[in-house]
């Protein structure tokens, strides 16, 4: 067996977002052959036993066909991973991910179960603010940065280890290379599908603009992402997740505008700063 990958790329019908929740074709969140996407980092772990840990659960996304793929539903697997004791293997309601959302939730899980408290508290939230959470104290505590022969070279590689395009991509490695210098402790044994076949998918997400009265996945991330932050409706109590742009979620939208200290605000309205604002903010 060679060196595996647990990836998170694209939902049933090949697509970004759309798909019904769950893995309907057993490729949404699987277990495939290692690859070079290029990758432009590969995060370790310094502690090998949490790498093994993380490994292990990565191993029991993929190989439950509850979690699939979808990067408009990609919170549902967030929200089912506390539920399910922080296992994935104990998942049985069909949810979502996709590639950053999974990697971050279980690498709070590790946090959850092994109860390290700056793992719990990991800020990013997509490909392109992975690095600043590796960088931070909390990231250097934990993680080595690696590049160079490590990108290309699947022999070299460990359980654990994030394998990350910052604009496009990440996913998880769960087996030891041959010259790792670890011997392999065994993986799961879901099937690794067709080696060369580009199942890769993105977590470039296009993020579209709304306003007042919209309904839609994205608009379900918006609500996640704020009642997280503690922001609530204009009846003062906590957002119903429901896709629904009304006027509990356009106040709690307005709220956060004006926290993070927004001008030119438009009541209800998301555009790309507030996006922006919404994902990496803490």
């Amino acid at each position: 067996m060679g060196v595996r990958m647990s990836n998170c790329g694209h939902d049933e019908n090949r697509r970004y977002t759309g798909g019904k929740a769950g893995d309907q074709s057993g490729t949404e969140w699987y277990l495939r052959p290692w690859f070079s996407y290029p990758w432009n980092y590969i995060l370790r772990w310094k502690n090998a036993k949490l790498g093994n840990l993380f490994a292990d659960l990565a191993v029991e996304a993929a190989e439950n066909n509850n979690v699939g793929y979808d990067q408009g539903q990609r919170y549902t697997f967030v929200e089912a991973l506390p539920a399910a004791g922080w296992r994935p293997s104990k998942i049985k309601t069909p949810c979502e991910a996709d590639c950053s959302s999974g990697t971050v939730a279980l690498i709070k899980a590790v946090g959850h179960l092994k109860g390290i408290a700056d793992l719990q508290n990991c800020s990013a939230t997509y490909t392109g603010n992975m690095m600043p959470w590796f960088q931070s104290p909390a990231g250097k505590k934990y993680f080595t940065v690696l590049t160079g022969k490590y990108l290309v070279d699947s022999s070299l590689a460990r359980r654990g280890d994030i394998n990350l395009n910052v604009a496009h991509h990440i996913n998880v490695t769960v087996d030891n290379g041959s010259n790792s210098g670890i011997s392999d402790t065994g993986a799961g044994s879901g099937s690794a599908g067709a080696a060369g076949q580009n199942l890769i998918g993105s977590c470039n997400v296009t993020l579209k603009t709304f306003l007042v009265g919209a309904k839609d996945n994205q608009v379900r991330t918006i609500q996640i992402l704020l009642k997280n932050r503690g922001f609530k409706g204009k009846n003062g109590k906590e957002l119903v997740i429901d896709g629904y742009l009304g006027e509990n979620t356009a106040y709690a939208i307005e709220q956060f505008q004006r926290q993070q200290g927004m001008t030119g605000i438009n009541y209800g309205t998301v555009a790309a700063r507030t996006w922006l604002l919404l994902l990496s903010a803490k």
